[in-house]
Order: structure tokens, then C-alpha cells, then sequence
């Protein structure tokens, strides 16, 4: 079980006044939020590409897995409008002054605000790690099943300004295999 789970899932309480908070209306089971244990390995990277050619790894963020439900989908739709792959940037949500998250002072929640708050998917839902050094991540001994992959990439500007944003990717795993998977926009 995970202490958090993915930056989609932790994004109720900083919401700003101008963001209305969206109402899940999809159940939630909390057995079905549970990675089970298997065969199967997740192997990928994430990255978002500056114009420069060069791009931002997520060298030591968390990367989150959790199983594609209902209440998953409805999540992942509202905050990337896709249940496929997405990218939200941060810039889509500050207009104003930043709300910091937690105690990372380079991280800028870009997600929209839910509502019941949900304890239990934001702490022990899914499975997480971290991305090495070269932005690379991996799970393995994962069951068969759909997935959702998440994390968030962000930095601040020599302005001080957020850049950035939450990456999804979906994956399906079975037979045993390993799956790549590349988090980019």
C-alpha cells in the first residue's frame, strides 16, 4: 500500500476560490484500488521536452500506479480530460498568487480539486516509486489488469513562475510481460 497515491489523487485542499471542486460521482471500493500481486513489469520513464530542445526528467519524483475502476476513470477524465494519456499543466490552474503543496517548495499542484475528499485513496490506494537519477521508474510484480501510471514534473522559471504539470499514461498488463511506457506531453 502507498502513503499517497498519484499527484491526481491529492488534490483536494489547495484548490484556489476560482476552481470549483468536481463531485465523483463513481463509487469507490477501496479492495478494487488495491495493486495485486503478479507477473508483470512496468518499465518507463517520464519527461516533459523544453522548446530548447532539451527537456525536464522526473529525477526523484513519485510515480504512482492504480488500478483503472470507475472512480479512477472519472478521475483521471476531469483532471486530463482523457482516460488514455494527459498532461495537465500547472499554468492551467495559478492565475493568482501559488499554493504550495506539502514540503516540496518546487511543487505546484496542478489538479482539479474533488470532492467527497478521500482518504483512503490518497494514502493507501495503488503502489508508488521513484524516478532515478535519469528519469526512469519501474514496478514489477504487478497482476494483470489496466493501470493507471501517474506523476508530475514540475519546476519554477528564472521569473519564479511554475512550469510543468501532471502526467497519465494507461497501461494494460498480461501474460507476464513488460510493458515501456514514456509520461510526456
Amino acid at each position: 500500500m502507498t502513503m499517497l497515491v498519484g499527484v491526481v489523487m491529492i488534490c483536494s485542499s489547495t484548490a484556489s476560490n476560482a476552481e470549483r471542486a468536481h463531485r465523483i460521482q463513481a463509487p469507490y471500493d477501496p479492495a478494487a484500488h488495491e495493486v495485486r500481486d503478479g507477473d508483470n513489469v512496468i518499465q518507463g520513464n517520464a519527461l516533459i521536452p523544453l522548446n530548447d530542445g532539451d527537456a525536464v526528467i522526473c529525477r526523484g519524483q513519485i510515480v504512482f500506479l492504480v488500478p483503472v475502476t470507475p472512480y479512477t476513470i472519472e478521475r483521471m477524465t476531469v483532471a486530463f480530460e482523457s482516460e488514455r494519456q494527459g498532461y495537465r499543466s500547472v499554468r492551467q490552474r495559478y492565475s493568482g498568487p501559488l499554493a504550495l503543496l506539502g514540503r516540496d517548495t518546487t511543487f505546484q499542484e496542478p489538479f482539479p480539486p474533488f470532492e467527497p475528499e478521500n482518504d483512503h485513496y490518497q494514502r493507501s490506494a495503488g503502489r508508488e516509486t521513484r524516478c532515478d537519477s535519469r528519469g526512469d521508474f519501474e514496478f514489477s510484480g504487478v497482476a494483470d489488469g489496466d493501470y493507471f501510471v501517474t506523476t508530475a514534473i514540475t519546476w519554477r522559471d528564472h521569473r519564479s513562475m511554475p512550469n510543468g504539470g501532471g502526467l497519465m499514461t494507461r497501461v494494460s498488463l498480461r501474460g507476464g510481460r513488460t510493458a515501456r511506457v514514456v509520461l510526456a506531453p
